[in-house]
């Protein structure tokens, strides 16, 4: 296993946890399992994963470089709308649970463009789509305050502030 104790991880491509140890438990009272207990930082808790399972559960958090990186590259992104409502829910699930940014950023900026369109014709952007896109910029938020040491406030200037200095250089 490639996680450590106190290492902090995205959980279900959603939530940023810290990983705790890995334990022997009973849940079903038919015998023990092997689990890995993560601790989310937004709320107290603890996540119980079957060890077998981890590695398609979580990943790591992204590097500050990483980060970085990814904001630098926002102005330049395409803009990706599959034709095929299932497709996209497919692959942007896939790719948020990766932290496959590099397929998120396009399908964001897909779903951004869709509601420019809708709004024009009078019309909201669906819930679905809605959610997720709101779900990916929470977690993006989540990622660049808890890597820089901000609060989740000051996300939306920092990625701004970033992107005017990049432009700039």
């Amino acid at each position: 296993m490639k996680y450590h104790k106190d290492q902090y991880v995205v959980y279900n491509g959603l939530q940023i946890c810290r990983f705790g140890e890995v334990v022997k438990k009973s849940f079903d009272g038919a015998g023990e399992k092997e689990y890995c207990t993560l601790f989310p930082t937004d709320v107290k808790s603890t996540y119980y994963v079957l060890s077998d399972k981890i590695e398609e559960t979580i990943r790591p958090i992204l590097t500050k470089e990483q980060l970085l990186e990814l904001i630098d590259r926002f102005p330049y992104a395409k803009s990706e709308w599959p034709g095929n409502r299932s497709n996209l829910k497919c692959v942007f699930w896939s790719a948020v649970k990766k932290g496959d940014y590099n397929s998120i950023i396009p399908l964001l900026n897909g779903i951004y463009n869709e509601k420019s369109k809708r709004e024009g014709r009078g019309k909201q952007l669906l819930n679905e789509d809605k959610r997720n896109f709101e779900t990916v910029i929470r977690l993006l938020h989540s990622e660049i305050a808890f890597s820089f040491g901000i609060g989740i406030d000051e996300t939306e200037t920092f990625i701004s502030n970033r992107i005017k200095e990049h432009c700039h250089n």
